[in-house]
């Protein structure tokens, strides 16, 4: 009994050195992320907003922001400050958009919280 106790003792104490000894395979470089992280909202704070990751060209001075605009504005809002906005006024507010745009002649916009999403809609 005495021997196989110290067979299965050995036994143990070799596979532990035998595995210490195994070389790690060397791990590739983990590349840069290609997306760049959230925007950080204007606030109280003093920190200026920067627009989405995917906002594709800014609009020029004066122009309106288009309702894709206003939809990536919603989303960095919503990820950057970790809530939804009550209003589109909120995302005026927080600096997402420099004012909420004009809605198409007859309709206006309308911020659906549960889809995340802003609407054109029938006045």
């Amino acid at each position: 009994m005495k021997s196989a106790k110290s067979a299965l003792v050995l036994l143990f104490v070799a596979t532990f050195f035998i595995g210490c000894n195994k070389s790690k395979p060397e791990a590739a470089p983990i590349p840069p992320p290609a997306v760049a992280p959230p925007p950080r909202p204007a606030s109280s704070r003093g920190t200026p907003a920067t627009t989405a990751p995917d906002s594709g060209p800014p609009s020029t001075p004066g122009e309106e922001p288009s309702l894709a605009e206003l939809h990536r504005a919603l989303n960095a809002y919503t990820i950057g400050l970790l809530k939804e906005p009550a209003t589109l006024e909120d995302l005026v507010k927080e600096g997402f958009i420099k004012r909420v745009p004009a809605a198409p002649p007859g309709k206006k916009f309308v911020l659906n919280a549960k889809k995340s999403a802003v609407l054109i809609v029938d006045k």
